[in-house]
């Protein structure tokens, strides 16, 4: 049996990472605890999840990726310590 590799390097959700390996698929994964490398890294998700709403085909899909970048927003204000209560004022 040939073995694949690929990079992956970008933030999964927990959950992604346990689907995976339920499949059997071996990971290597870190956590990042320097804020500096989540901030970029949560950055990034940001842009990318932003670029799949653009990209969304259906009503269905864009609900899906705006369901996904709220989540990131929502990690992105936890890290940088503003309240949506902040946003909504």
């Amino acid at each position: 049996m040939k073995m694949r590799r690929f990079l992956f390097n970008k933030l999964a959700r927990d959950k992604t990472i346990e689907r995976l390996e339920k499949q059997g698929v071996v990971l290597k994964s870190q956590i990042l605890e320097d804020n500096n490398d989540y901030l970029e890294a949560i950055t990034q998700k940001i842009v990318e999840e932003l670029e799949e709403v653009f990209d969304s085909q259906s009503q269905e899909e864009l609900v899906v990726e705006l369901a996904d970048l709220e989540e990131v927003m929502d990690a992105f204000k936890k890290l940088v310590s503003i309240d949506q209560k902040d946003i909504d004022a």
